[in-house]
């Protein structure tokens, strides 16, 4: 068992349309206080992993010979200077506020 401190995800993003925001996983950083149940006395221990859903999935569509799937996305619903309302492709809405620097 491990006793997650951070999860990180790296990731590229494009606009594709005016509205449109494509998603690339890249990997996904985790850092832990504890593993396998053991303290790591003060320390933490970072785990890097890739993403390989992107891979595995191309490489099905490729074999099925099938058209390209469908990458992840999130459309911009609302934007102004203070706020962001988003969809994503599967269905679920953000809404996202600027922190307040200073």
């Amino acid at each position: 068992m491990m006793v997650l401190e951070q999860l990180r995800v790296k990731l590229s993003a494009k606009a594709v349309s005016p509205r449109r925001v494509e998603l690339v996983f890249r990997l996904v950083k985790a850092r832990v206080t504890k593993f396998f149940g053991l303290p790591l006395f003060g320390r933490r221990l970072t785990l890097t992993f890739p993403v390989p859903g992107p891979l595995i999935i191309r490489l099905l569509f490729l074999l099925q010979r099938k058209k390209r799937p469908l990458p992840a996305y999130f459309d911009v619903l609302f934007l102004d200077e203070d706020l962001r309302v988003q969809q994503t492709g599967q269905g679920a809405y953000f809404v996202q506020k600027r922190p307040a620097w200073g």
